[in-house]
């Protein structure tokens, strides 16, 4: 069995695993990432090999001109001068999210088979530590993203400013800066276990984005047993949320200043880890999910 995984790379932060990883552990799966997207379908086209399946990323690269089978995955918003083009000739489309799938107009495409199956994280290395051993006298939360709309850093940064009494972790991929006296800057590229050591020196995480699809970074924290305080978005607004793991919050400075507080004078009310341990969010659930959906596709 050869099942080809199309994606432009593995990982964009080296030492880092990501979901691209997760599927080169399935037996029979062959690396085919390493070219920019514009130019992955071309690649792929002009390969003299022949897979069983072709697993690509649907979110950046075009369809591919080849009759093996094709599961397209999203886990972007859709681009709708390029939306029908990417489904076209896929046999079955995976959605990262329930939000994700609600964006595109799927039934449409007269697709065989849609899921959705969400990406999972490693429940070992995102664990909760000690909070003797890494808590600061005064709270802190975290944010995770580089700056732009999409995050809405500019909601944050605002919070920041409201919230002296806090203090702030901001990570940023690209290395971006918020220049705040309460804010620690941790320039991006670190590997998951300094991103669960960030974690567990945070007592929440903050998630502002009006546009997330899953929001993987709250995932992690929660795993960690930190609530997240986030907008409707992504997997806060799934069936797989609970209230154990924080709380859903106005996309408005006062709204996140108020779940602050509420966060922080009822911490123990907040289960994140206990509630994510029965989701489909861990790396095992997810290999497994897809495993089984491989099987069924080359059957």
């Amino acid at each position: 069995m050869s099942i080809w995984i199309a994606n432009d790379k593995l990982t964009c932060i080296p030492g880092t695993k990501t979901f691209w990883h997760m599927l080169m552990e399935i037996p029979g799966t062959v690396d085919k990432t390493g070219t920019h997207n514009f130019h992955l379908a071309e690649k792929i086209e002009n390969d003299p090999d022949t897979p069983d399946l072709i697993i690509r990323n649907a979110s950046f690269c075009r369809r591919f001109n080849r009759p093996e089978k094709t599961i397209a995955f999203f886990q972007d918003l859709p681009r709708d001068e390029r939306k029908d083009d990417v489904v076209f000739n896929a046999d079955c489309v995976v959605f990262n999210s329930e939000y994700t799938a609600k964006e595109y107009d799927y039934e449409e495409w007269y697709i065989k088979r849609v899921e959705i199956i969400p990406i999972g994280v490693n429940t070992e290395i995102f664990n909760a530590w000690s909070p003797a051993i890494t808590r600061s006298v005064r709270p802190v939360g975290i944010f995770i993203g580089d700056k732009g709309h999409t995050k809405n850093t500019v909601l944050f940064e605002a919070i920041v400013k409201t919230r002296t009494d806090l203090d702030f972790i901001y990570v940023s991929k690209k290395g971006c800066k918020i220049d705040l006296p309460n804010v620690t800057n941790v320039a991006g590229g670190v590997n998951e276990e300094y991103m669960a050591g960030l974690y567990n020196c945070s007592d929440f995480i903050l998630m502002t984005s009006p546009v997330e699809t899953l929001h993987l970074s709250s995932v992690e924290a929660c795993f960690c047993d930190i609530p997240v305080i986030g907008i409707e978005t992504g997997w806060i607004a799934s069936k797989h949320w609970s209230e154990e793991c924080g709380l859903k919050v106005a996309n408005c400075v006062s709204s996140f200043s108020v779940a602050i507080d509420c966060v922080l004078n009822n911490y123990e009310a907040f289960r994140p880890r206990s509630h994510m341990l029965t989701t489909p969010y861990s790396w095992e659930n997810c290999k497994a999910t897809w495993t089984k959906l491989i099987g069924d596709m080359v059957r």
